[in-house]
């Protein structure tokens, strides 16, 4: 049978526990136990967009996600990042069990209780040093997420700003021309060496051309005559 829905929650009226089912698969379901006051603590952070912390549930927002951590175990957690409409479901499913379960306490205040976690755990049985280690690798544990949401961040920003200058990129127009010729009230003006050239030279020119000629021979004879002239004044 399929599990169609991403989470499901009961309130547990006589033992104050608070039942979560977080879809893993369509096959697979995990399922915690937590007492009633940390989850409506961790409600009442989570609806306002806050981080929560303790001994059985946390989150951590990042962005439109977050990270939530689940107990358990007293030597297990499990991590889930669920986005903030999965989160709201759960939420609001919280939230619709609550008011039946405010309203169950105010009729059988003799029965109500709440199951520590201690209880809900008391199969485990650890020692002192055990506890200081499972304490430790929690405190390692929260590190490493911080390092995750901060790198995640990082990386939001570095490709927001690499879009930004793809997107100014594509707005720069390079010219190939490397001079510019403008025309101003009939003058070219070119950009390159900014000399000023008509625009209306050799254009519609009226009236007659001639020129002179010299012949290469008697341009000869001159020359010759010449020569001779020299040497009598010589002589």
């Amino acid at each position: 049978m399929f599990f169609d829905e991403s989470s499901r929650l009961r309130i547990n009226y006589e033992k104050g526990l608070v039942r979560l089912s977080i879809k893993a698969s369509d096959y697979s379901v995990d399922e915690f136990t937590i007492p009633y006051s940390d989850f409506d603590a961790f409600y009442e952070y989570a609806s306002s967009g806050g981080n929560y912390d303790s001994d059985n549930i946390k989150i951590k927002w990042s962005g439109r996600s977050a990270i939530v951590q689940i107990r358990e175990s007293i030597y297990k957690r499990r991590i889930f990042k669920l986005s903030e409409s999965k989160i709201n479901k759960i939420l609001s499913q919280f939230g619709a069990e609550k008011i039946g379960y405010i309203d169950w306490l105010s009729a059988n205040t003799d029965r109500a209780t709440e199951l520590t976690s201690d209880f809900i755990f008391k199969s485990a049985t650890v020692d002192s040093e055990e506890l200081l280690l499972i304490r430790s690798l929690d405190e390692k544990l929260d590190k490493v997420i911080d390092i995750c949401i901060n790198l995640g961040l990082s990386m939001e920003k570095i490709f927001a700003k690499l879009k930004e200058l793809e997107q100014k990129k594509q707005n720069v127009v390079i010219d190939s021309s490397n001079v510019q010729i403008k025309s101003t009230d009939g003058i070219l003006l070119s950009d390159d060496n900014e000399h000023f050239i008509p625009n209306d030279l050799n254009v519609n020119f009226k009236g007659t051309m001639s020129s002179e000629t010299t012949s290469s021979d008697e341009t000869a004879t001159d020359a010759v005559e010449a020569l001779k002239k020299l040497r009598g004044k010589k002589k």
